[in-house]
């Protein structure tokens, strides 16, 4: 394409030196290699999107002089679009489709014409809607630019059954035949997986009888779906015998070579398809074994799956390439092995002859950081040259993390840089996840660092454009704003990103800096990590600035309102009527009490726990299951409990050798914590040990607070509070006497001590105006002597 005095140059730079001396020499096939190259090897998403339009521009320029340049033209959009949807970009993408759809450079080229409508329907099954898909077709049609191809049919059809729309499928499929273009057994295929997906096994077994009418050969792979859909268990009229016993016969008639997937189609056990298929003398191929080995692992049978290779070896199978990648992958995600078996059995493979792929390394590199080795992860890597192996970021990623995982002592922010630095040189675009890798890579070093005693900043030192002046705070800026002003949607800041820099920055105190990052959260409405949050918090409390620590506290506040207005939008009646029953009101719902039992309890606090949801029955909730919970520490975890439950009051009653018997009274706000009171228990009688008659379910008790403290200490003011606030039940307008059934006495005593007691009362007649006179007789006292603290 070049003459050899170009050619030595970098590819980009000999197309713009070949340009400037001749540019009416450059051909279609030198404009397409050119993109190809900008397309696979640009480091930059900017720098290849802008070289594809440098190129573009170029064509178009050309083009006057040389009209058949169009065909060069519209493949480079082509690779456009496509560089943009699988850089998540569709919009962009679409924006390239409209206009070719208006330029008219479609006409006469329908190979690229068809490229073009598939790409954007590819692009809009992982990134778009229905309604695009829709709105794609309907403006070929009204331009009268529906490419008459099969591959775009095809493609429509995969679209719309990847959004449920089965009665679309079906539609174009008829067009397609009334259009008399020519069908092939792939149209068939994406016409039965639609009908497998909407369940509808008379339409595919019609859609089969209808590919041999056309004599139109299924292949092995059709075959296998048709009995698939036919060995659906869900549906009893799928599970037919005969049917399938037929179309295996007719696999069978066909000469079609037989794998272990048509069995295991048909509802075969993997090993027991192994074995009939040696019972019907079919020679059983390496491609057999790997499909098992699969089928295995998707049923979550390693270890079967694992004996199997073994016995492969033992008999001597002849083993490929994936059949060691899918028992390496396996060994790997077995946490009972050790990634040293993954070792050998690639030694095993190289001393076959097999040779490695870069999937084999990714494995290998993933093992190397399990283990933590981070002088076999780079023996790896320099392996690979060997081979003729070029990294991917696939390779990159699972090579950092070897490295983010050591605690060796060589391994400095300096050497990490360096190696981050030569995996961009090489080629490799990174995305978000190498770069979270790289950054938590650095925090774990600092981290490391800090405690052996070594810190990097004594003090944090800012140069003129505020960035740190050295170490791994600097590299990690530095590689944040190449993400934001890279623009690569593969390579955007995620939760985990603002996370780590964040924690990183409060950690060394650059408080300024962690501010900046957490607005930037807030712009990019990023739900950040609790731990983000307390380390922010601790580093602007250490620089004294409160007013920042407030505004933080009320973000959070209108964030979780934010969420809540958008998860509790109901999907039904039923759901609306319930969400409106939590929602505020003049005259609220009487408060639920949730009784939590603790990790470890004693015979006391469950009986102390029962008589309190005997007392709040019916708005009480009992676990009679216990819970690993310490109320003081698990403040998510309560608000997890109070949301999930709807209760503004909890219970937690827990026993230990420093806490015996210990209650603790909880209040809610908003479902977010409001007070605590604890309390440990002397001396208890139970309701049920004493006889005679109990209160009704649902009556209001009448409280009495005896002793001064509860109106002149703060903290008893507060204590009463509560316990009016976890007595108070239903609202009420008048008062029945006769629904005057107990009192609830507390008294506080001079030394400290709160006295809990419940009594019944009886009505009887006294002869005289009063029709009742009132006899409190004692019932039970619930938690005697209780010591509050």
């Amino acid at each position: 394409m070049f003459e050899d005095t170009v050619i030595q140059l970098d590819p980009w730079e000999a197309y713009n030196q070949k340009k400037k001396v001749d540019a009416s020499q450059l051909t279609v096939q030198d404009y397409v290699e050119i993109a190809i190259y900008v397309k696979r090897h640009c480091r930059s998403y900017n720098t290849a999107v802008s070289h594809l339009q440098t190129i573009l521009r170029d064509i178009n320029t050309q083009m006057q002089f040389n009209p058949e340049l169009n065909q060069a033209f519209l493949r480079v959009c082509n690779m456009l679009m496509h560089f943009y949807i699988r850089s998540k970009n569709l919009k962009n993408a679409k924006l390239v489709f409209d206009g070719l759809m208006v330029s008219g450079r479609w006409e006469g080229y329908l190979e690229e014409h068809s490229v073009s409508v598939t790409t954007i329907l590819n692009g809009i099954q992982t990134l778009g809607t229905r309604a695009d898909a829709y709105q794609i077709v309907n403006r070929l049609l009204q331009h009268k630019q529906m490419p008459a191809h099969e591959r775009v049919y095809v493609t429509l059809i995969y679209t719309l059954h990847r959004f449920g729309d089965i009665k679309g499928c079906r539609y174009y499929f008829a067009q397609m035949k009334q259009q008399g273009l020519p069908v092939s057994e792939s149209l068939y295929r994406a016409m039965i997986q639609a009908c497998i997906d909407a369940n509808d096994s008379q339409e595919i077994l019609n859609l089969f009888n209808e590919m041999k009418k056309q004599n139109v050969e299924p292949s092995i792979a059709t075959y296998t779906m048709v009995l698939k859909a036919l060995n659906n268990e869900k549906d009893p009229n799928k599970k037919n015998k005969k049917l399938m016993d037929q179309i295996f016969e007719d696999l069978m008639a066909s000469g079609a070579d037989l794998n272990v997937s048509v069995f295991t189609a048909m509802g075969w056990d993997p090993l027991q398809a192994l074995e009939e298929q040696k019972r019907l003398e079919v020679p059983l191929r390496t491609r057999d074994y790997n499909a098992c080995l699969s089928h295995l692992l998707k049923m979550n049978r390693s270890e079967e799956a694992v004996n199997l290779y073994r016995n492969m070896a033992q008999t001597g199978t002849e083993m490929d390439r994936f059949t060691y990648g899918i028992v390496m992958d396996a060994l790997l995600k077995d946490d009972g092995q050790s990634p040293k078996v993954v070792y050998d059995i690639y030694d095993e493979m190289i001393h076959h002859g097999i040779k490695p792929d870069n999937v084999i390394y990714t494995t290998l590199l993933s093992a190397c950081g399990k283990e933590k080795n981070v002088d076999r992860a780079i023996s790896y890597m320099e392996e690979m040259a060997t081979f003729g192996l070029k990294p991917n970021i696939h390779n990159c990623n699972s090579f950092l993390t070897a490295l983010s995982m050591s605690s060796k002592t060589f391994y400095s922010i300096r050497k990490m840089r360096n190696i981050w630095l030569l995996m961009r040189h090489i080629g490799i675009q990174a995305d978000t996840r190498s770069y979270n890798i790289y950054l938590s890579a650095c925090y774990n070093i600092m981290r490391l660092e800090r405690a052996r005693g070594r810190e990097y900043y004594q003090e944090p030192q800012e140069d003129d454009m505020g960035l740190p002046k050295m170490g791994p705070c600097r590299y990690m800026i530095q590689s944040y704003r190449a993400m934001k002003e890279e623009a690569n949607p593969l390579a955007q800041p995620d939760f985990a990103t603002y996370t780590i820099l964040i924690k990183s920055l409060a950690y060394t105190g650059y408080t300024r800096l962690a501010m900046q990052i957490y607005e930037d959260a807030k712009m990019d409405r990023v739900k950040l990590n609790v731990s983000a949050y307390n380390e922010i918090m601790r580093g602007l409390e250490r620089s004294g600035k409160m007013s920042d620590i407030m505004s933080i506290c009320l973000s959070q506040k209108q964030e979780q309102k934010r969420q809540k207005i958008e998860s509790d939008k109901p999907k039904n009646a039923r759901s609306k009527r319930f969400l409106k029953n939590r929602e505020a009101k003049v005259v609220e719902n009487p408060k639920n009490t949730l009784i939590i039992k603790g990790s470890t309890t004693s015979q006391i606090i469950n009986d102390a726990l029962k008589d309190l949801y005997a007392l709040k029955r019916p708005n009480a909730v009992h676990f009679s299951k216990k819970n690993e919970i310490k109320p003081f520490e698990d403040e998510p975890k309560l608000e997890f409990f109070s949301t999930k439950n709807d209760c503004a009051l909890m219970v937690v009653g827990t026993h230990s050798k420093k806490r015996p018997h210990n209650l603790v009274f909880i209040r809610m706000f908003n479902h977010q914590l409001l007070d605590m009171y604890e309390f440990g228990i002397e001396k208890a009688e139970c309701m049920g040990s004493i006889p005679g008659p109990k209160c009704s379910l649902g009556l209001k008790p009448l409280m009495i607070f005896n002793g001064e403290k509860f109106d002149s200490d703060s903290t008893y003011k507060h204590l009463k509070n509560y316990f009016l606030d976890f007595f108070n039940g239903e609202q009420t307008t008048a008062i029945n006497l006769a629904g005057l059934e107990h009192v609830i006495s507390i008294t506080a005593t001079p030394d400290d001590r709160i006295l809990f007691r419940t009594y019944s009362v009886q009505m009887k007649k006294s002869g005289l105006k009063t029709y009742f006179s009132a006899q409190a007789r004692h019932v039970v006292s619930g938690c005697q002597d209780s010591q509050g603290t």
